[in-house]
């Protein structure tokens, strides 16, 4: 759907633009956040109810073991020339 958002500048590279926000592009938004930025966001998620509610979301399962994959074999319908071995289907070739 173009045309949707009105007009806008990006403030970083002043190309205009109509999408949804008011940077141009991912790259557009993310210039100028140095350590500065980086310190202040790190210690508002730390230090704040709202980031420990984010960070506790992130670490939901609060297991040390890790989940064992699942494995499932299907059983493969045989041929006259052919034999499991170790879980792999063979196919002997008479000479």
């Amino acid at each position: 759907m173009p045309g949707v958002y009105r007009e806008k500048v990006c403030p970083t590279c002043s190309v205009k633009h109509r999408k949804r926000g008011m940077f141009c592009s991912k790259s557009c938004a993310n210039r100028g956040r140095g350590e500065e930025y980086k310190a202040k966001m790190r210690d508002r998620m730390l230090n704040t109810e709202e980031g420990q509610q984010r960070s506790w979301n992130l670490n939901w399962d609060d297991t040390d073991e890790p989940v064992g994959p699942q494995v499932f074999v299907e059983k493969p319908s045989l041929g006259r020339n052919q034999f499991v071995h170790s879980g792999d289907v063979w196919t002997v070739v008479d000479d």
